[in-house]
């Protein structure tokens, strides 16, 4: 038995993880990792199964006959910025027409009218098409007063945030267990 990695692409909808899993149950290899956030990638899932090579090769094969073997990851621009919205009914709206015709995907939204900054909205975006971005930054700037903090189009930083963000549940559920036991 050896260790094999993969990554899958998971179309958004239910059922689609235990499709995979069927897959992965049927040829007999044992699943030791997968590692999934919607809010990164909502078609992405990583996989790590311990198998016979032979057969691994039946799982390869059936995963790509169903579309759900990836051979490469595509970057995912990440875009983080401060935009100043006025304080009235409706605003939010307006902005979000621009970020949806866009195609943007909204990766955090953080706002707070009683804070230190009252008309600040802290956005973050990941864009999949990454030629869209200087068009809607265009857009935005045409309207609203924006501040970029963070622009990355080499997936970098999106991969940064998946692997911080699974380590720090894992060292939550090593800490669960160890109060479990002292």
């Amino acid at each position: 038995m050896e260790h094999f990695s993969f990554i899958a692409f998971m179309p958004d909808r239910p059922g689609a993880l235990h499709r995979a899993a069927e897959i992965i149950s049927r040829y007999e290899g044992n699943l030791n990792i997968i590692q999934y956030d919607r809010r990164i990638d909502r078609h992405t899932v990583f996989f790590e199964v311990t198998a016979v090579p032979q057969v691994y090769g039946k799982i390869r094969e059936e995963l790509e006959k169903i579309g759900y073997l990836q051979t490469s990851l595509q970057p995912v621009a990440f875009l983080k910025f401060y935009v100043y919205l006025p304080n009235c009914s409706g605003a939010l709206f307006d902005f979000l027409n621009y970020i949806t015709s866009s195609g943007a995907n909204i990766t955090f939204l953080d706002f707070d009218d009683r804070g230190q900054h009252p008309e600040r909205l802290v956005v973050g975006l990941n864009i999949e098409n990454t030629s869209l971005i200087d068009s809607l930054l265009n857009q935005l700037k045409s309207r609203y007063r924006l501040e970029i903090i963070e622009y990355d189009t080499t997936g970098e930083k999106l991969d940064e945030r998946y692997f911080i963000s699974s380590w720090l549940k894992n060292l939550n559920l090593l800490l669960k267990v160890l109060k479990m036991h002292f």
